[in-house]
């Protein structure tokens, strides 16, 4: 499921407009040539992939109107724009989720001949205790390849620790390839961890075979400590593992976003952030939507951390 996925999306990014390197002179002004190959970029987008297909007509509708009725036809400011086709696919579809926002690209520099990436607004804390217990601390975006990779290395080293602490409360955006392999580290391979909803189709969403490190043991304990703001791919990442029965639950209930975003460059700085799957429990169809993930101990933030070293205590003195 993964590699068809990773494939489709190559494949079909491959296939939208690029803008001309004239088009972006002024980094604050967009051409109406490229006002042209945003809006055409969007549409073919949301009739691809967006979740909704009913409303992605209208979307379509709704700029290609725009768009020949002369409203591009003169360059305008980009920040302006963006804001104008934001609040436009918003009254269209009624869907808060989906947005047109400026890229933030990845820095990377070379320190001591090793080159480090510095993803803005992310990054991963992670610790063993000498008590042999491991903490791991996931803030900001992991929806890029290049976060993808940094996030599991990181737990890979954790495989070693008696008990595992996965702090969600700062974490944004994630790819869902991200959560499905996280998860992965703690269920057996080929585990139907949920029905993926794409489009116009519903296949098993399962777990996969992890070869770059070692997975962890069946009874290490694994405590998730959770926000009120969590959401989306990492609320999928907590109601699996708890409803599986692989890991406890510490925090404050979640957003109860059920629908999964993801972000594709439409044009010279701007990206395209839209619903495109929904993701239910297996057999029985439940999800987290407009619920959230309930906590099996409720907990504030500057008590948390504690609770969860607590509650492994006492779980590691039964064995």
């Amino acid at each position: 499921m993964k590699r068809i996925l990773i494939v489709f999306i190559v494949i079909f990014c491959s296939s939208l407009v690029k803008a001309s390197e004239e088009d972006v002179a002024r980094m604050d002004v967009i051409t109406a040539k490229e006002m042209n190959t945003v809006i055409k970029n969007i549409i073919h987008i949301l009739d691809n992939l967006y979740l909704y297909p009913s409303k992605a007509e209208y979307v379509s509708q709704t700029l290609l109107t725009d768009l020949n009725t002369g409203r591009f036809k003169t360059e305008q400011n980009i920040s302006h724009f963006r804001e104008y086709i934001r609040a436009a696919l918003v009254k269209a579809t009624h869907d808060t989720s989906i947005d047109v926002i400026e890229e933030k690209p990845l820095i990377r520099y070379k320190e001591g001949g090793v080159e480090i990436l510095n993803a803005p607004n992310s990054g991963v804390d992670f610790e063993i205790s000498n008590d042999n217990i491991g903490y791991l601390n996931i803030k900001g975006d992991f929806s890029s390849e290049e976060t993808y990779q940094l996030i599991v290395d990181a737990l890979g080293l954790m495989t070693v620790a008696d008990a595992i602490i996965i702090d969600l409360r700062l974490a944004n955006s994630a790819s869902l390839d991200l959560v499905q392999t996280l998860i992965s580290y703690f269920v057996p391979s080929g585990t139907v961890i949920g029905n993926l909803v794409l489009n116009n189709e519903t296949s098993d969403l399962t777990s996969l075979p992890i070869t770059e490190h070692e997975k962890f043991e069946s009874l290490v304990p694994v405590y998730i400590i959770n926000s009120a703001f969590v959401s989306g791919e990492w609320e999928f990442f907590s109601y699996s593992l708890k409803s599986l029965e692989k890991a406890v639950v510490i925090g404050q209930t979640t957003m109860g976003v059920g629908h999964l975003t993801q972000s594709i460059k439409v044009g010279n700085d701007i990206v395209l952030k839209f619903p495109y799957a929904l993701i239910t429990k297996p057999a029985s169809n439940d999800t987290w939507e407009q619920i959230g993930v309930m906590p099996d101990y409720f907990s504030t933030d500057d008590e948390s951390i504690k609770k969860a070293y607590d509650l492994i205590m006492v779980e590691l003195s039964k064995q």
